[in-house]
């Protein structure tokens, strides 16, 4: 199961509406923080949890962030909920939740990591790509496979956790 995390932009036309005020695109309205589970037969998925949040708030706040995630797997049935304790359990689903470079934070990372399984998606740079070309040299890419159990078209995954060196990886304010 993914679960996808991010925030978009919610115009108003009032001034007066609860939690409202100016977005970075120099408009009026809010910033939500959504989570939706992928689930391909329905067009962007389901709805899980959300916050509502002023048109400034900052795109990457990990207390927004792991406060939506918490609320995401609360949303769900019990026994699609992920254990962290038995992550090899095949009888235990498996979550992976997914989100864009404003959940690059280690606190998220953390929380995610706690929860369920993560992958954040950061910035192709020099590491990044000398992680690729050793993965492409190993021949180290598997097919990935779609929800139903068969193997998705054009989509291939591999493991590069080892490959590229995060140290530069500030731990900062979240």
């Amino acid at each position: 199961m993914h679960i996808d995390i991010d925030a978009t932009l919610v115009l108003d036309h009032s001034d007066n509406k609860e939690k409202a005020g100016a977005t970075w695109k120099k408009t009026y309205g809010h910033h939500p923080l959504l989570a939706f589970v992928d689930r391909p037969e329905i067009a962007g998925g389901e709805a899980l949890a959300g916050l509502l949040r002023p048109g400034g708030a900052g795109s990457n706040t990990a207390a927004d962030h792991v406060s939506v995630l918490a609320q995401a797997l609360a949303g769900l049935p019990a026994r699609w909920r992920p254990d962290p304790d038995h992550r090899d359990d095949p009888d235990k689903p498996a979550v992976l939740v997914r989100c864009d470079t404003a959940g690059a934070t280690h606190d998220f990372a953390d929380a995610c990591r706690a929860a369920a399984w993560v992958l954040l998606r950061l910035p192709v740079d020099w590491r990044v790509q000398d992680a690729v070309d050793t993965l492409n040299i190993g021949q180290c890419w598997y097919p990935t496979i779609d929800t139903d159990g068969g193997i998705r078209e054009g989509a291939w995954v591999a493991e590069a956790t080892n490959l590229v060196n995060l140290s530069s990886w500030r731990r900062g304010p979240g």
